[in-house]
């Protein structure tokens, strides 16, 4: 049986959340803290919310939409993650149709998502095709196992960023326990995204 729930905010929800979406990423590792921060450094002013997918009490999907700020505060950006063993199912566009009821409430009358020239994303960009978006951007991404680069070889080109000035630090550790960390991050993504 299908179910779609509003999320909760539960451990075991971030949980299952972390696992999808590292079973559609390609060029990142999605991890339970990080993603917790996330979601409670958004926005409280505006509509951001997560609707899960559940086949027998199991996630199978989830999609993730948030209202645009200032100027755009009738734009819904989203993104739509469903485990690949469940692609061609009809399940993407269920989730989809239930997200088009829930951003009636700001009056929406704008969709964005990203979607990359990627294998992970052909699905949504079929589904996108099937709802006449207008397919504007093409993102090219080459595959990526994150785990496995090989940073040694960067390290002359690092060393010689760092005598010139600039600082690398890891926005995962090292900066975390920063004062609004998260926060700057996230209006960064906005600013450049």
């Amino acid at each position: 049986m299908i179910q779609i729930k509003n999320f909760n905010q539960t451990n075991q929800e971030f949980k299952e959340l972390v696992k999808i979406a590292n079973l559609v990423n390609h060029d990142s590792i999605c991890h339970i803290d990080d993603m917790k921060n996330s979601w409670k450094n958004r926005s409280k002013h505006l509509v951001s919310d997560k609707l899960l997918m559940y086949k027998n009490n199991n996630l199978v999907g989830n999609i993730n939409y948030h209202q645009g700020r200032d100027g755009n505060i009738r734009t819904a950006f989203y993104t739509l993650n469903l485990n690949p063993d469940y692609n061609n199912s009809g399940y993407r566009e269920l989730l989809y149709n239930k997200m088009i009821e829930e951003v009636k409430i700001f009056n929406c009358n704008k969709l964005l998502t990203t979607i990359y020239e990627h294998p992970n994303y052909e699905q949504n960009k079929q589904l996108l095709i099937k709802q006449k978006f207008k397919i504007l951007q093409r993102n090219r991404e080459y595959s990526c196992d994150i785990s496995k680069i090989d940073l040694i070889k960067y390290r002359p080109l690092i060393n010689r960023l760092e005598s010139e000035g600039t600082k690398f630090y890891d926005s995962k550790s090292e900066m975390r326990d920063w004062p609004n960390h998260y926060k700057k991050l996230e209006e960064l993504c906005w600013t450049y995204g």
